[in-house]
This record gives structure tokens, C-alpha cells and sequence, in this order.
């Protein structure tokens, strides 16, 4: 993994921790990404961002999220954005923090490994695919 997908990572994870400190509406994350699909240019994002954050009062989070996007071009904010909800959906029962991507992978393991029971108790899991690979990360079909 190179350096800066490792950090692009990272930097979900951070996001997605203070987020869920500062108690953050799924829904906005939500709106900061189908704003992302109305708009070509990143600066009309952070200005979103910005002023969801301030009436919505999830500051230092869209500061991680405003920090990170600023020199991006708007298919990697989308991607990101993607990236950042996924993340907060699949930890949405973790109560854990963590600063990097390590951790954050190893909260969610640790909290669904204490929920898990199995249903035919072989310890196969089944998985559907839904999509192409960037169904539901910001891409339109």
C-alpha cells in the first residue's frame, strides 16, 4: 500500500472517529455527498461543508474532512466522501476511538467478533454484490 493510500485511510478513519464524537447525523454525511455529484469544483464543496458544520455543529470533523479536500480534484472528494460514510455506517455501534485505519479495522472486528453468531454455525459467511465497485460511493451508474 503506498503512502498516500495508506494516509487517504488514515484520514477516513480519523474522520469517521470524530465524527462519531461529536455525534454526527448520518444524514449529513449523506448531503455532503450528493452535493459533491451537483458540483465539478471542490471549492463549492468545502463552502457546503463549512456551513453545515457550523450550523450542525460537527466542526472538528469538517475541519479533518475541509484539511483533506482542499487540494483534491472532485472525483477524489467523491471517492473519499465514499469512503468516509461507508466507514461511519460500518462502525455505527463501535464506541471505540481510533486515529488510524489499523485501529479502526481492529474496533470493528473486536465489536462485531463479540455479536457474531454464526447462522448455520459453519463459519461461512455469504456475501451479495450489489453494483459495480463504486455503487453507493459517490459515482453515478
Amino acid at each position: 500500500m503506498s503512502q498516500s493510500t495508506s494516509s487517504l485511510y488514515d484520514i477516513v478513519a480519523k474522520a469517521v472517529s470524530q465524527a462519531k464524537r461529536e455525534g454526527l447525523n448520518p444524514t449529513q454525511i449523506n448531503n455532503m455527498l450528493e452535493f459533491s455529484q451537483s458540483t465539478d469544483n471542490v471549492n463549492d464543496l468545502l463552502i457546503f461543508i463549512m456551513r453545515q458544520a457550523s450550523r450542525n455543529h460537527f466542526t472538528e470533523t469538517a475541519k479533518i474532512l475541509v484539511k483533506y479536500l482542499k487540494d483534491k480534484d472532485i472525483m477524489k472528494a467523491r471517492e473519499f466522501l465514499g469512503l468516509f460514510k461507508w466507514s461511519f455506517e460500518a462502525l455505527s455501534n463501535v464506541q471505540s476511538s481510533f486515529d488510524n485505519f489499523g485501529s479502526m479495522v481492529s474496533s470493528f472486528i473486536s465489536s462485531t467478533n463479540a455479536n457474531y453468531t454464526g447462522s448455520s454455525g459453519s463459519g461461512r459467511v455469504s456475501y451479495e454484490h450489489h453494483g459495480g465497485p463504486n455503487q453507493g460511493r459517490g459515482s453515478r451508474p
